[in-house]
């Protein structure tokens, strides 16, 4: 188990007050990176759905559903074969500890419902970031929160 696993808890629980800071433009060269990373994952899944998700996914990553590349790729393949089905999101917060990131902000999904009915859900995300030993910000777990 990688030791950033634990902190995925306290990481949740402290986004609420962070939420507050989220249109700080004074995000360090870390912060910016890991958010040009998620933008970056944003527009490679436009066109390459599923694959992108196991793209940008670490070798050990966790969603929903999922854990390595390959599942992870499997699940947004479905996702994204689903009629109508579309998934925007855009990082409004940022932050980096060492090698860990996190990026949050809203998201909007679109799919149809058996009527051909667009059901639209938009929530918050939630994404950790691990920096590889290139550099690169691979996502390590990804999950989301429904708005009510």
């Amino acid at each position: 188990m990688r030791p950033w696993i634990a902190l995925i808890p306290v990481v949740c629980g402290l986004l609420g007050s962070a939420l507050a800071h989220a249109a700080d433009p004074a995000w360090n060269a870390d912060e910016q990176a890991v958010a040009a990373a998620d933008e970056a994952f944003f527009a490679a899944s436009r066109d390459r759905h599923g694959d992108a998700w196991g793209d940008f996914a670490d070798e050990n990553a966790t969603i929903q559903g999922g854990h390595g590349k390959v599942e992870i790729r499997a699940v947004f393949e479905k996702l994204y074969a689903r009629p109508g089905f579309t998934l925007t999101w855009h990082p409004t917060f940022a932050k980096v500890v060492g090698e860990v990131g996190m990026t949050s902000g809203p998201y909007e999904m679109h799919r149809l419902d058996a009527q051909g009915q667009d059901l639209r859900t938009t929530g918050r995300y939630v994404t950790v970031w691990q920096r590889q030993s290139d550099g690169q910000w691979r996502f390590a777990w990804d999950g989301g929160t429904e708005d009510k």
